[in-house]
């Protein structure tokens, strides 16, 4: 690999805006970084102009779901197929799942897990599933560790992973003060109740889908999870909140519980699911009100708001409408591609400011995850993954554009103002020229629980 000097970029370096230069070593990693146009150009083999460019850290997606079975519905996005979407919309490092299935032991679900993701052109890292076998796998508990697997998800509800809010106190406490986790967070009780309602009423419409998980279903769980967060001292993150009461335990209950959504949230509403395809846009937790949409900006300018990730888990289009049931129709959206272009125009459009828009899309997800300052940031000495981001180029996204094995997206036909133009991975040039460029199992896997990067 050859030295690469990106100079003049827009970057955010130490809390500080401004223009720099950024070297990239032979080895992969970011050497040095210095005001901009300061450092030699003929010291180096390769040099870009990034002067209309903005300069930041490869993204840290803490959400994705590659190569997912649910029943006998297996998502359209493998390892790879995932991996040049990511590329392609500027994130370098995604933290996939390891769910055991029913009896199988967690060592055969990491391997098998493992293996599966050895076509990965992302660097990747995992987190473990509890799941309803939960106290045997507690036992597994240390082989887990050694396989660099530091952060935890824990489901209050779905098939295999439903925990009960005593559950969950179980295993906080065998996983002691300290440890990472990742709660998705619904009360199943009341969702159980509010499908009884709407199974009396005869509803099965996608709509139905937003009323058996109102708002209160993720109030009820985010308020009993931080209650357990203090009591146990681990260190939470709610997965995927889509509400605006959500938001508000943080601020007035729980500051320390951190705070993840998903573009959609920040984008659509529950309306889109009175639409003839609205099957398109089954997710769960469904998508809300107009209110928490604005909430959840607000609390993306004001520091509320934590982390964003995707939840990525595509189907295809007659995956999502070959059933009119909500009950039947698969539960997930795209957005590994997307994530960063929505994030930096309508960003842009609401003055965010650069020093955010790292937190949010990169930074945060790094340290809560174990990988910074390897990853997440630009400073010498670590992984030279980096995005440039065109601010005055306008793109408009369409089909055509889809790098990974989707055939539709939300986002379709939306224009972005800022555009992707370059992005590397440790040192290599990933993407380019609107093209990925990047082998199958290229990727690292990075043990985090070991620090052993």
């Amino acid at each position: 690999m050859n030295t690469t000097l990106l100079t003049n970029g827009w970057a955010c370096i130490n809390g500080r805006e401004g223009r720099y230069d950024l070297a990239i070593e032979e080895s992969g990693r970011i050497g040095r970084i210095a005001s901009g146009g300061t450092l030699r150009r003929e010291d180096y083999d390769r040099v870009i102009n990034a002067e209309r460019c903005v300069m930041a850290p490869g993204g840290v997606d803490g959400h994705a779901h590659l190569d997912y079975r649910m029943g006998d519905v297996r998502t359209c996005d493998d390892f790879y197929s995932g991996s040049l979407a990511a590329l392609a919309g500027g994130t370098t490092t995604i933290v996939d799942f390891c769910e055991p299935l029913p009896g199988q032991l967690p060592e055969q679900a990491i391997a098998g897990r493992m293996e599966q993701a050895k076509r990965a052109a992302v660097d990747y890292a995992l987190h473990f599933v509890f799941t309803e076998n939960y106290r045997e796998e507690l036992r597994h508990l240390e082989a887990v560790r050694e396989a660099g697997i530091g952060c935890y998800k824990l489901f209050t509800t779905y098939p295999n992973t439903t925990l009960s809010y005593g559950d969950i106190e179980t295993i906080f406490a065998a996983v002691g003060r300290g440890g990472v986790f990742l709660v998705h967070g619904e009360d199943n009780q009341r969702i159980g109740e509010l499908c009884r309602e709407l199974d009396a009423a005869g509803r099965e419409d996608m709509y139905a889908l937003f009323q058996t998980r109102r708002n209160e279903v993720e109030e009820i769980s985010v308020r009993r999870l931080a209650a357990l967060r203090r009591q146990y001292g681990v260190t939470l993150c709610i997965a995927h909140t889509s509400t605006k009461e959500a938001l508000e335990i943080k601020r007035k209950e729980d500051p320390g519980l951190v705070v993840e959504t998903c573009p959609h949230y920040l984008a659509l509403t529950s309306q889109c699911y009175r639409r003839p395809d609205g099957g398109l846009y089954a997710v769960n937790p469904p998508l809300k009100g107009e209110e928490d949409r604005l909430a959840l900006w607000e609390a993306a300018m004001d520091g509320t708001l934590d982390i964003l990730s995707t939840d990525h888990c595509p189907y295809t289009r007659e995956q999502k409408l070959s059933e009119t049931s909500y009950k039947r129709t698969p539960c997930g959206l795209s957005g590994i591609q997307t994530r960063i272009p929505y994030l930096f125009s309508e960003g842009m459009a609401r003055s965010m400011s650069l020093e955010r828009f790292v937190a949010l899309t990169s930074e945060n997800a790094a340290k809560f995850y174990g990988l910074y300052p390897r990853k997440g940031c630009l400073r010498p000495g670590s992984d030279a993954d980096v995005v440039l981001i065109n601010r005055d180029r306008r793109c408009r996204f369409g089909r055509e554009d889809f790098a990974g094995a989707e055939d539709y997206n939300i986002f379709e036909g939306w224009e972005f103002r800022g555009a992707v133009e370059r992005v590397f991975l440790r040192g290599r040039e990933v993407f380019a020229e609107g093209a990925v460029r990047a082998d199958r199992g290229s990727g690292r896997y990075i043990g985090v629980y070991r620090k052993d990067g």
